[in-house]
């Protein structure tokens, strides 16, 4: 194989949006995802007419980035709404899944950011009511589904590159600047844990890498050695994962990685696979370029390094609408929800059982 067969961007079709225009709204925008959510599905060419939130200083700067949007009274207001067939949530995780369940039981399609739940209690819930209403729920794994270089290696491994994926090593420190995070974020019963919330993303990808429907974790932990001022507060958090078909992963994942880095965090993967390894660096190539998405490669034929970055774009959004439209499911399916959100979940409940 050459680098040329392997950097191949012909199979990345421009993304297609549906004909219709869908009307969506926002509601609860606790978390600043909301905006990056929001700018995507109007890219896609939805159309944002609603915004709500409980408090008002949140809808005071969502209007001054969205100017043209309406705010509704109440929640119930947009869930009345005929013209509305999609809701976005940025809210506090732990009550994203009970608006997700008002949502769909209103007739609506739900986009959530992650993590989109924080018990197996509400996971629970999210199923009886996509079973009882037909409606969608739609989870944005970020660093999963909106990644060019998650993208590109997604179908390299489809296609069968590097044969079959044994192991994946993922390390994903994030920038916390605490003074900037909102009470609620320090606080477990609201936030869920380090393992559910940016866990879910490395969870997700872990399952796609490898091919698996679902897996079994063979261990777990948090901690927090830095901020005893925040007594919930998960510093660390590690896991490990087997897949059903063998594959093993170790997901680690921190906070407060250092300012100087000048992005959000510093995501990396190590993908081990039958005919050679994968690195990505998803922000940043530290000390080389200050771009990102990319994309290292080691095979019997030699290494190959690029950075895909505006070479494939985003279709995630695009896929959202055509599945609100078309009752597919191309941008997320339930179960792939279901079954991240679930190893999240009990990843976290058994790191918190080994610390009591």
């Amino acid at each position: 194989m050459t680098h040329e067969e392997f950097f191949d961007y012909s199979a990345f079709a421009a993304p297609v949006a549906p004909d219709e225009e869908i009307v969506f709204a926002a509601i609860g925008l606790a978390h600043g995802h909301i905006y990056g959510i929001c700018h995507g599905l109007l890219r896609a060419g939805a159309k944002l007419a609603f915004v709500y939130d409980s408090d008002p200083a949140l809808v005071a700067r969502f209007v001054k980035e969205f100017p043209d949007v309406t705010v509704a009274k109440s929640e119930e207001d947009i869930l009345q709404n005929p013209a509305v067939r999609l809701v976005a949530s940025a809210d506090i995780p732990a009550r994203r899944a009970p608006l997700g369940v008002r949502v769909m039981q209103a007739g609506k399609d739900f986009l959530s950011d992650k993590a989109s739940c924080t018990t197996l209690s509400q996971l629970e819930d999210i199923k009886t009511a996509c079973a009882q209403t037909g409606q969608k729920f739609i989870t944005y794994f970020g660093e999963s589904v909106d990644s060019e270089s998650m993208t590109f290696i997604y179908d390299r491994l489809s296609r069968g590159m590097l044969g079959r994926v044994n192991s994946v090593i993922i390390s994903a420190p994030h920038v916390l600047n605490a003074p900037s995070r909102p009470a609620w974020f320090f606080t477990r019963e609201d936030q869920g844990g380090v393992l559910i919330d940016i866990g879910s993303h490395q969870v997700h990808q872990f399952l796609k890498l490898t091919g698996n429907t679902t897996a079994t974790v063979t261990a777990a932990r948090v901690s927090n050695l830095r901020y005893p001022q925040y007594a919930e507060f998960d510093e660390v958090g590690d896991m490990m994962l087997t897949g059903e078909n063998g594959a093993v992963g170790f997901l680690h994942i921190s906070w407060d990685f250092p300012l100087g880095l000048g992005t959000w965090g510093d995501p990396r993967l190590i993908i081990e696979a039958e005919k050679g390894y994968i690195e990505l660096r998803k922000n940043v190539n530290i000390g080389v370029d200050k771009t990102g998405e990319h994309v290292f490669v080691v095979t019997e034929d030699g290494t190959f390094h690029e950075s895909v970055q505006g070479k494939i774009g985003s279709s995630f959004f695009h896929r959202v609408l055509w599945d609100v439209v078309h009752r597919t499911d191309t941008a997320l399916p339930l179960e792939e929800t279901i079954t991240t959100m679930e190893l999240c979940i009990k990843a976290q409940l058994r790191a918190m059982e080994e610390n009591a």
